[in-house]
């Protein structure tokens, strides 16, 4: 037997204070670590099991902090690797890396 599982569109305003510190290297690297508070206001998205209310599904605060490190070659291009760990009202971890090039 299925679960039918329902929810309504969630529309939020985010808001994330925070705090970026970015060091600039002589070889072109530039490290970094941040912190933010995320705070989402307007969550009240009623999720449902079959008739049973779920309120812990919507975004309660969480704390985001991340360290990563980002190169430049030239005007325009750029790349970066970093980490992301957020612990709170959302708990995990990511992994992102990239590639910009301004035309």
């Amino acid at each position: 037997m299925g679960v039918r599982i329902s929810s309504d569109p969630l529309n939020a305003i985010q808001v994330a204070p925070g705090l970026k510190i970015i060091g600039n290297l002589k070889n072109g690297w530039q490290p970094y670590a941040g912190i933010a508070i995320v705070m989402n206001f307007l969550d009240e998205s009623k999720f449902k099991a079959d008739v049973v209310s779920l309120p812990q599904m919507s975004i309660r605060p969480f704390v985001s902090y991340n360290v990563g490190v980002q190169k430049r070659w030239g005007e325009r291009f750029t790349g970066y690797i970093q980490a992301l760990f957020r612990s709170g009202g959302r708990n995990g971890v990511g992994f992102s890396a990239g590639l910009r090039w301004r035309i």
